[in-house]
């Protein structure tokens, strides 16, 4: 009886000795798992399905945050710099090219890529883009410390909304800077020309952006 005792008792130890290895490689130290709202909604990977007449939506995502609050601040701040940065490079361009062919001229390159980059700085210094965050979703995460413990953090991704009629005031600002540098006579009457030209576009007339 006793032996078999001694055999009971010797079993369970080693059955606790491989049970608490196989935990330990499961969950090795510095182990990410997302806990809450791991699921993406469908915006995040197809934004243009929340798009509108008036309206165009960016995705923004946040890095790791202690709190919910920053990191959807800061998943809306990388909304706003997408949406800045896509207000000129091939659309901007063609638009106003296409309004200018129009108009009967085709001057091409009318505002120089050293005007859009200092628009795009003072427009993010000012924060001058707005916009709405219609949506947002925020995922909470673990990660097993090499100490032992457990430490939270969170990320988010937000769907953040701006007026068509955005593209149409970069256009305005861009084309009003290059005047100012420009030398030319003929230069600043095909400028004059774009400005009246986006003067009488509407939010409507970049429902393709």
């Amino acid at each position: 009886m006793k032996r078999e005792i001694t055999l009971i008792i010797f079993i369970v130890f080693t059955c606790s000795i491989i049970n608490f290895g196989c935990n330990s490689k499961t969950i090795r130290h510095g182990t990410e798992k997302c806990i809450t709202n791991c699921k993406d909604p469908d915006w995040v990977y197809k934004p243009k399905t929340k798009d509108t007449d008036q309206l165009k939506a960016f995705v923004g995502q946040s890095f790791r945050h202690s709190t919910e609050r920053m990191a959807i601040e800061y998943a809306e701040n990388n909304a706003r710099e997408k949406a800045l940065d896509n207000l000129w490079g091939a659309y901007g361009k063609r638009k106003l090219q296409q309004a200018l062919a129009n108009a009967g001229s085709s001057t091409a390159d009318i505002i120089s890529d050293a005007v859009v980059q200092d628009i795009q700085s003072e427009w993010k210094t000012k924060g001058i883009v707005k916009g709405d965050v219609e949506e947002y979703h925020v995922q909470k995460w673990e990660k097993f410390e090499e100490a032992g413990g457990v430490s939270y953090f969170y990320t988010a991704k937000v769907l953040f909304t701006v007026d068509r009629g955005l593209v149409k005031q970069f256009l305005t600002d861009a084309l009003q800077n290059q005047k100012s540098i420009t030398a030319n006579e003929i230069d600043k009457k095909n400028i004059d020309r774009a400005l009246g030209l986006v003067k009488d576009m509407k939010s409507t007339d970049f429902k393709n952006w």
